[in-house]
C-alpha cells in the first residue's frame, strides 16, 4: 500500500517492549536463589540485566524522539470526530439515560437504533434521539448535545497528564 505511512519507530518500541517484558519470568524465578545461591542464577543474570538494560533504554530514546516530533492536528482530530454524526458519543447518553432512571437494557437498545438510524439517515445521533419522546422523558435536547459532545467526554485524562508531567518535571530539569 503505497499510501500507507507506517509508524516504524512505534512498532519497534511496542516489540522490543515485549522482549523486555519476557525477561521479568527469568529474573523472578532468579529470586529463589537470593539466599543460598548456587550460582544457576548469574548466566541468565550476565544476560538480563545488560540486554534488558539497553532494550529499554533504547526504546525511552526513541519514544522521546517519536513524542518529541509529535503534531496534533486539531482540525483533523474535529473532522473524524464528525464523521460519525455523533454516535462515537453514543454511550455517553446510554449511561445518563440509565442514571436518570431509564432501564439499562431499554436505553441500550434505543441508543443502539438511534445510532444506526442515524448512519442509515447521515443524521446527527442528537437529531435521531431528540425525536424519541421516550428519551426526552429523561434528557432534554439541550442535556443530548452536552452529552454527544467529545469535548465533555474526556473524564480525567487531563488531570491524570498534569499528574504525570507533575511528576516528571523534576527529572527532565
Amino acid at each position: 500500500m503505497p499510501h500507507k505511512r507506517n509508524p516504524i519507530k512505534s512498532e519497534q518500541v511496542c516489540g522490543l517492549a515485549r522482549i523486555i517484558r519476557s525477561s521479568v519470568e527469568p529474573a523472578l524465578q532468579n529470586n529463589t536463589l537470593w539466599d543460598e545461591r548456587d550460582l544457576t542464577n548469574s548466566s541468565c543474570e550476565r544476560v538480563l540485566f545488560p540486554e534488558t538494560s539497553v532494550l529499554t533504554d533504547h526504546c525511552i530514546r526513541v519514544m522521546t524522539t517519536v513524542l518529541d516530533g509529535l503534531v496534533i492536528n486539531r482540525a483533523a482530530i474535529r473532522r473524524n470526530l464528525a464523521l460519525l454524526h455523533g454516535i462515537n458519543m453514543a454511550e455517553s447518553v446510554m449511561i445518563e439515560l440509565t442514571r436518570r432512571g431509564m432501564n439499562r437494557q431499554d436505553s441500550h437498545e434505543r441508543v443502539r437504533m438511534a445510532s444506526m438510524q442515524a448512519l442509515v439517515e447521515i443524521r446527527s445521533l442528537a437529531d435521531v434521539l431528540g425525536s424519541d419522546p421516550e428519551v426526552l422523558r429523561y434528557c432534554s435536547k439541550t442535556d443530548l448535545a452536552a452529552l454527544l459532545n467529545p469535548d465533555s467526554y474526556i473524564g480525567t485524562s487531563v488531570k491524570q497528564v498534569e499528574r504525570v508531567i507533575e511528576k516528571l518535571a523534576p527529572l527532565v530539569f
